[in-house]
């Protein structure tokens, strides 16, 4: 016999939970977990109140669940309210939900171990007189471990077929093309269509490239298909102001910082006003900015919009802390993204800076070797566009505001590589 507990982490089961309250359709990230799953008598009760809650197909939140606990009788007992405000303020999101589920279901496996030890001990103390028949119920013991060991996600070749073929008839018979054009025809065609729903797409360039420039462009497309969250560390939602209303007006963005108008000039502001008004862009803008609260904001517009995708204005500024230098952050941030992405089953597309080796060179064009501060930008991103003016490293200053701009597909996860010219205008890319 043993005084030790039995192996459990009340860490993970409140950070599970904690997590259903920030955010409650994160319960259909984790239905694998069961409340038997739980050591911790106050955390397993909340569990089981919010699966009640998703059976009847109703609101998780703190409100909801707390409720639910008390017709149950059993809100005193797990701590009352003050428990569950506990429970929020010890997250800032809910993103994580699945790695606490897996230590939540490993401890419970762990437990298991525990037990079937004690049970085959058992079986030996016991002396059997038919040792085959004790030896094939150790083993049959030990199966039901290793059935418990199956990862949820894993898709056995029956399933598969049919989940497949319920994707292939959907997009048979959508009205539209599964990937979101970005307003660029030929890129467009070159990427399938556009961005697609999950991808992380990288917009990168050096300083003065048009990397910002690009990735307005982009979601100002995007809301033809719905509501596009844009979200700047670099500006504030004037300075993003300026530039649509530039782009809408086809004037130079100077002419509308400046101030002093035209009534002409002023009255056409105040309609572009009027139009913005109208669309569908919602502009985040806040410093110092993460990627949780990038992620906060974007749950709260999927549950109350058609919320189509998210723009990020600049890996570089995002406050995120992690790790013991700028490449772990780095690669922190970038993988955040991504998770975002399939997390909420839309693209994200990040602006990110390239180092300066590309200035160093005779050709100019930017690699994915000029990625800023990590490798793992390339590995989590789906792809990869940079943006270059084939012109601005001209010893003329007058060709440096030559319009050209190259678009260069540097990754494709699901295609090929390539370059595109166009013209940059006010209105856009032409």
């Amino acid at each position: 016999m043993t005084d030790r507990l039995p192996p459990h982490t009340i860490a993970a089961e409140e950070a599970v939970v904690g997590s259903l309250l920030i955010d409650g359709e994160a319960i259909h990230q984790i239905p694998a977990l069961t409340p038997g799953h739980f050591y911790h008598g106050p955390t397993r009760d909340i569990y089981t109140a919010c699966l009640a809650l998703k059976d009847r197909h109703e609101a998780i939140n703190q409100v909801t669940v707390a409720q639910e606990l008390d017709r149950r009788g059993k809100l005193d007992s797990v701590g009352g309210v003050a428990y569950l405000s506990h429970l929020v303020s010890i997250l800032g999101t809910s993103l994580d939900v699945q790695d606490y589920a897996l230590e939540v279901s490993n401890a419970a496996l762990a437990r298991r171990m525990v037990a079937v030890g004690q049970e085959i001990a058992n079986i030996g103390y016991g002396n059997p007189a038919d040792v085959p028949a004790a030896i094939a119920r150790c083993d049959s013991l030990v199966a039901g471990l290793r059935k418990g060991m199956m990862p949820e996600r894993v898709l056995m070749p029956g399933p598969r077929s049919d989940q497949l073929r319920e994707h292939f008839i959907y997009l048979k018979d959508r009205d539209s093309i599964a990937a979101k054009p970005g307003g660029i025809p030929k890129l467009d065609r070159f990427l399938g269509g556009g961005f697609f729903d999950g991808d992380l797409v990288i917009v990168a360039g050096r300083p003065s490239m048009g990397k910002t420039t690009l990735l307005s462009f982009f979601a100002h497309q995007l809301t033809m298909q719905g509501t596009v969250l844009f979200c700047s560390a670099e500006m504030t939602s004037y300075g993003l102001a300026y530039r649509d209303i530039a782009r809408r007006l086809g004037v130079p963005i100077n002419t509308i910082r400046q101030g002093r108008y035209s009534e002409d000039l002023y009255d056409q502001i105040l309609g572009a006003v009027a139009q913005m008004g109208e669309g569908r862009m919602v502009v985040y803008s806040e410093s110092p900015m993460t990627t949780s609260r990038i992620l906060q904001t974007a749950v709260t517009l999927q549950g109350t919009t058609d919320l189509t995708a998210i723009c990020i204005d600049y890996l570089g500024l995002l406050a995120d802390e992690y790790g013991h230098g700028l490449n772990e952050r780095t690669s922190y941030i970038s993988r955040r993204c991504k998770e975002m992405a399939v997390r909420l089953n839309l693209p994200v597309l990040l602006a990110c800076q390239l180092n300066r080796d590309v200035t160093k060179r005779d050709e100019k064009r930017p690699l994915l070797q000029d990625l800023r501060d990590s490798g793992a930008i390339e590995q989590d991103a789906d792809v990869v566009l940079f943006v270059h003016r084939p012109h601005y490293y001209d010893a003329d200053p007058a060709d440096r505001n030559d319009p050209a701009v190259e678009i260069i597909v540097g990754k494709q996860r699901q295609g090929d590589t390539g370059l595109f010219e166009c013209q940059y205008a006010n209105q856009g890319y032409e």
